[in-house]
């Protein structure tokens, strides 16, 4: 399984960018993982630029806040200006719903899924706004190129979600398997 130990995602606010950062951060500590989780965002919450930035090692952290990455997630336009920010090797995965450039390096993985469109698509009339399980779409999708098995979704989710209705929790993870499965 690859362990990458830099992930930062980035985008507009209302798209699930900040709790994509606590997902992940979740399924870190889950595999035993001392992990930083820090966000970054302007005082809008809905349409203003945010990123989150995930770092995680088996030892002591040196740098919470690295200055590259092993994982990008750019799940709306503002995510572009850190392509630069992925390691030699590291992977991009690019919510194509949102975000129509393409081979944006040629040293790296890149991946392009329609994580909005998935996530409209499977909460219309179960969340009062679907584009925010936007998220939920590309961790499925980060699990699955990271090898883990799909029965790995639910615990970081609902760890993650803890204090939520559980009808609210179970349209997440219905979410994130869609995204495992279309990987």
């Amino acid at each position: 399984m690859k362990m990458p130990i830099a992930c930062l995602s980035s985008g507009r606010g209302g798209l699930g960018v900040v709790e994509l950062g606590r997902l992940l951060g979740q399924y870190y500590v889950i595999k035993g993982f001392n992990v930083s989780v820090i966000a970054t965002y302007g005082p809008q919450t809905r349409g203003g630029y945010v990123n989150s930035s995930v770092s995680s090692m088996a030892g002591d952290l040196p740098n919470p806040y690295p200055s590259e990455y092993d994982v990008l997630f750019i799940i709306d336009v503002p995510g572009l200006q850190y392509v630069q920010k992925v390691r030699d090797g590291g992977v991009i995965f690019i919510n194509s719903t949102l975000v129509s450039e393409r081979g944006l390096r040629h040293d790296v993985e890149e991946h392009a899924l329609p994580f909005t469109s998935i996530a409209e698509s499977m909460a219309k009339g179960k969340l009062r706004e679907p584009r925010v399980a936007t998220n939920m779409a590309a961790f499925g999708a980060f699990l699955k190129w990271m090898g883990a098995d799909e029965g790995e979704l639910l615990d970081p989710i609902e760890k993650s979600m803890e204090g939520r209705p559980q009808g609210i929790i179970d349209v997440n993870a219905s979410i994130a398997r869609e995204g495992y499965r279309r990987f």
